[in-house]
């Protein structure tokens, strides 16, 4: 209780997505929680608030590691924030603007859309491993397996998460 979080949803046109979250109520497998930029209705007035199970709850990622954009390579597994939400997406390339600032090309596999987007719009695909949170450059099927280039980030983790 009193968490911040992100909240994985499964609903019809946001299946996939995370949306951060203020953990509100705990009770066995659900928890209470609070969007920060989710509304109750079109007056943006009263923030949604709703019981989701546990297992669609997450904290909140650590910031991104400073250069890690300049490192990108095709293919490379990405989050992007698109309409207050997080969506994955692969990194299929980048391109300099004539105001010379980078955008960063990116393709959501699950809906099919491919978009250009600034770097602020950009943060690794975190996945817990273990204790730590890890951008793994592959997938890996054993916990303790790490490669050098895996970037992992020490984190409290809460039990009742």
């Amino acid at each position: 209780v009193g968490t911040d979080v992100e909240v994985m949803q499964y609903e019809e046109g946001l299946s996939g997505s995370r949306f951060a979250a203020h953990v509100l109520e705990i009770s066995k497998k659900q928890a209470r929680v609070e969007y920060k930029v989710l509304y109750e209705d079109e007056s943006e007035q009263t923030l949604l608030c709703e019981w989701v199970r546990t297992d669609q709850l997450t904290p909140t990622p650590p910031p991104t590691p400073e250069g890690f954009l300049q490192h990108l390579t095709p293919g490379d597994k990405l989050e992007v924030l698109h309409e207050d939400g997080w969506w994955d997406v692969d990194f299929v390339g980048s391109k300099r603007t004539g105001n010379g600032q980078v955008e960063y090309w990116v393709k959501s596999v699950t809906y099919g859309v491919d978009r250009f987007v600034p770097a602020e719009c950009l943060r690794p695909r975190w996945k817990r491993w273990g204790s730590k949170w890890r951008t793994p450059a592959v997938e890996r099927p054993k916990m303790d397996e790490a490669a050098e280039d895996d970037i992992a980030v020490d984190v409290d983790v809460d039990a009742d998460l």
